[in-house]
């Protein structure tokens, strides 16, 4: 019985590991899309609470607002990387 093993130069790469990267920077670029809006959004409604003087209403409000305009931006950026 003859076992042969595939190996592999440096120059040479597995298909497999283009697909990891892209992976990669995909859960990246959700990770941040997400945590930069809603920080935005929080941001603005906890500085528009603070003015108005209206604890916590517009914190609640924007965070809320937030999560589909996020949903919005990865469609937005899932569509764009599939043209690619």
């Amino acid at each position: 019985m003859k076992i042969t093993f595939f190996v592999m130069t440096e120059k040479e790469t597995h298909p497999f590991d283009e697909m990891k990267e892209k992976r990669i920077k995909m859960t990246i670029s959700i990770f941040l899309i997400t945590l930069v809006t809603i920080a935005t959004f929080g941001g603005a409604g906890y500085l528009i609470d603070l003015y108005f003087d209206t604890q916590p209403i517009f914190l609640f409000v924007l965070v809320i607002v937030s999560f589909p305009v996020t949903q919005l931006l990865l469609y937005k950026r899932a569509k764009n990387l599939s043209k690619k």
